[in-house]
């Protein structure tokens, strides 16, 4: 390669020719320059500084590179086209492009799932809410079946007492066995009148037990009155009939046990009979007064006696004999 020569700039002043450096500084300029009066040296300054200035410019704007080269303009423009293409591309998208697309059919997806998910979520609330009130619904007419069930139990329930009875005679026409009936009353007996199969029976003492009964039996042997021991069964219709049924078991055994002297039955226990009897709820009044008659400390032989007619007018009332 050839070896760089240096730069000169030729100016011509007063019809001679100035060679000065380009790396010479200003100062070396004035120094050198001679001129021949001021207003020339303030002239030639002003030229100096304009060629100075002229380049400068030049050289910020286009580096070694005229303003007027085609090529320069054509890439620069291409070059800025490239970057607002590129810039609109990444933060626009066009009405069919795939990421609109993909977008739009993703927001349709969440609203058909949305959508699908609600009518799911309210039809099985629904569902269980009306379950439920049915449920609900069931349970009422189930308690509304019982409870109309259990009245009717109250009302229609029956039950069969076993007992031990003394009978005092048997008779073909109802005046005979009233006659016999009031003879026994007068001696402090119980007695009613029970009409069966065609015939009318005369009743006294009750017993729970057999050897209850034979004993009852021998009192009225005493009194010179012939009666018979009968085991028979009373069936009735009675409210509570369980309770019933223990209440009545209790009296029979409770008078006839004390009245014979066999079993003497502590007041505690006949108290809570007593009670228990006035809790119950539509027990005939019958019972109910022969409980509290029972429940008296030392209950007399005349209140024993009477117990066990309340008994027998009871199932005269309520009951028929088996």
């Amino acid at each position: 390669m050839d070896e760089p020569t240096s730069r000169k700039i030729v100016i011509k002043f007063n019809c001679k020719n100035q060679e000065i450096s380009h790396d010479d500084k200003k100062e070396s300029l004035d120094s050198d320059l001679k001129v021949s009066s001021w207003e020339e040296k303030v002239k030639m300054e002003k030229e100096v500084a304009a060629t100075s200035e002229k380049k400068s410019e030049e050289d910020e704007e286009f580096p070694w590179v005229l303003p007027e080269d085609p090529k320069v303009v054509i890439l620069r423009k291409a070059e800025k086209m490239k970057k607002i293409k590129k810039l609109t591309t990444s933060y626009s998208f066009s009405a069919g492009s795939p990421s609109l697309k993909k977008n739009i059919l993703t927001i349709i997806l969440a609203i058909i799932v949305g959508i699908g998910f609600g009518t799911f979520a309210l039809h099985l609330l629904s569902k269980d809410t009306a379950k439920s009130n049915h449920i609900v619904l069931e349970e009422s007419e189930n308690e509304k079946t019982i409870q109309n069930n259990q009245a009717v139990n109250i009302e229609e329930s029956s039950l069969t007492i076993p007992i031990y009875i003394i009978q005092v005679g048997k008779y073909s026409n109802r005046s005979g066995a009233e006659a016999v009936a009031s003879e026994i009353k007068k001696k402090g007996y119980p007695s009613v009148i029970i009409e069966a199969d065609g015939a009318f029976f005369v009743f006294s003492g009750l017993a729970h037990t057999k050897e209850q009964i034979k004993a009852l039996k021998h009192i009225f042997l005493k009194e010179n009155i012939e009666t018979y021991d009968k085991e028979i069964s009373i069936k009735l219709s009675a409210k509570n009939a369980d309770e019933t049924k223990r209440m009545i078991e209790k009296l029979i055994a409770y008078s006839a046990s004390m009245m014979t002297g066999i079993q003497s039955f502590p007041q505690q226990d006949r108290e809570k009979l007593n009670e228990t009897a006035k809790q119950m709820e539509n027990l005939d009044s019958s019972l109910v007064s022969a409980a509290e008659m029972i429940s008296t400390n030392s209950p007399t032989r005349e209140q024993l006696w009477e117990v066990q007619q309340l008994l027998l007018q009871f199932f005269i009332e309520n009951g028929k004999i088996q």
